[in-house]
């Protein structure tokens, strides 16, 4: 396994910590102490990678109802924000795994991407609903109006390293 800067990361094995083994995405925390496998058919949780002694790096992250389709870790690696086809956002505590406040509402279909922006204070969702939605990382609260005008679905999203833009 690589890190973002294609160094080699011992000791991790992915494979183990979802049953399917089919891992789509992997993210790493901000010191790269710990890694994130999505998969897509563990319907209903996230899990940690497990460390070469195979003890867990955190418990699995429950609460969708369907497919997560995204997740990524807060930039300063105390959350994580993932998005699901239950057309939710939810945000949990990386260390405990316990999810915080309530699912975020809004998409009308599939959330498809996330990301935190570099300050962590807001969160951008992008969707099957064609539209990107912006919300507040400590509330869940939506900030301003949707921005609409794609003609297909929004994937993937990101801030530019000031924040200033989508």
């Amino acid at each position: 396994m690589l890190t973002p800067a294609n160094e080699a990361l011992a000791g991790f094995v992915c494979s183990e910590a979802v049953p399917s083994g089919d891992v789509l995405i992997i993210k790493y925390n901000y010191d790269q102490s710990s890694v994130l496998p999505l998969t897509w058919f563990l319907m209903q949780a996230m899990a940690f990678c497990k460390d070469a002694t195979y003890q867990n790096i955190g418990d699995p992250l429950e609460g969708h109802d369907d497919c997560v389709r995204a997740v990524t870790f807060s930039p300063d690696g105390t959350k994580i924000v993932s998005g699901s086809n239950d057309k939710t956002i939810r945000i949990w505590n990386a260390t405990t795994s316990a999810q915080i406040g309530d699912p975020i509402e809004g998409h009308d279909d599939w959330v498809y991407s996330v990301a935190f922006s570099p300050d962590g204070t807001r969160i951008v969702s992008g969707s099957h609903d064609k539209i990107l939605r912006i919300w507040d990382a400590t509330t869940g609260a939506q900030i301003g109006d949707p921005l609409e005008g794609h003609t297909d679905w929004v994937n993937p999203v990101a801030f530019s390293p000031d924040g200033a833009r989508i």
